[in-house]
């Protein structure tokens, strides 16, 4: 897939494509951004390359969305915090990315949550405000309402856990359509105090409840089908 935005100031042409191993060093540097400056993530310490690439991995081998959204020929501005400290032999990505989402398995060791997926979605600290965070978050629920990727179990529910800490940011999943499932209070430390995660929840519909699940050929009464069942 590839979804031309147009242009936004300072940014040049924008656009959203699959994620590819050349984007990975600056997914890192977005990523160790906010291990070092915030509380989004619960990371106390920057993460090597090896970190993301596993990620990477992890969302290609279930079928499951992994994308960027970059800004080609760009104009990286002198105010931006992110700077390109990631040692890695990967071939330079020809463009800037400015942001990335994707989505993993629902504790995917069991069966039962097949049909569900945690999203992560980071932008670049200095490109927010222009409306990449909910191009980016549309194009990854589009994806999984249509299950571009091929997946064998259609994506039902969609699950966020995000720190709650003041700012505007923390209702994002809300204006996008998400509703509050819980908080769990005082979940991690960092930078001196405790932090509460919010859980946000969206349901892309149109699943049979466990029907589906069970009909997909891979699932049944809640276990993995054996190749005799098949």
């Amino acid at each position: 897939m590839s979804s031309i935005l147009g242009e936004n100031p300072g940014l040049s042409r924008t656009e959203i494509v699959p994620a590819t191993p050349a984007h990975l060093p600056q997914i890192l540097d977005i990523y160790n951004h906010y291990v070092a400056q915030t509380v989004v993530t619960f990371h106390l310490d920057p993460q090597p390359l090896s970190f993301i690439k596993g990620n990477y991995e992890k969302v290609l081998a279930h079928k499951l969305p992994f994308l960027v959204i970059t800004s080609v020929n760009p104009v990286v501005p002198s105010s931006s915090p992110i700077s390109s400290s990631s040692s890695s032999t990967e071939t330079p990505s020809p463009s800037r990315v400015l942001g990335y989402t994707y989505a993993v398995p629902y504790n995917a060791e069991r069966i039962a949550y097949a049909a569900t997926v945690e999203i992560t979605l980071l932008l670049d600290p200095s490109v927010t405000g222009h409306g990449l965070g909910k191009s980016l978050l549309s194009a990854l629920i589009e994806s999984l309402r249509t299950n571009d990727t091929g997946r064998e179990i259609r994506v039902r529910e969609l699950v966020a856990a995000m720190a709650a800490f003041e700012g505007d940011a923390t209702r994002f999943y809300q204006r996008e359509g998400f509703r509050e499932a819980g908080r769990l209070r005082a979940l991690g430390w960092k930078f001196g105090k405790w932090v509460d995660v919010v859980l946000w929840q969206m349901s892309l519909g149109g699943a049979k409840e466990r029907g589906e699940v069970e009909e997909s050929g891979e699932v049944k009464d809640g276990r993995r089908k054996t190749e005799d069942e098949r």
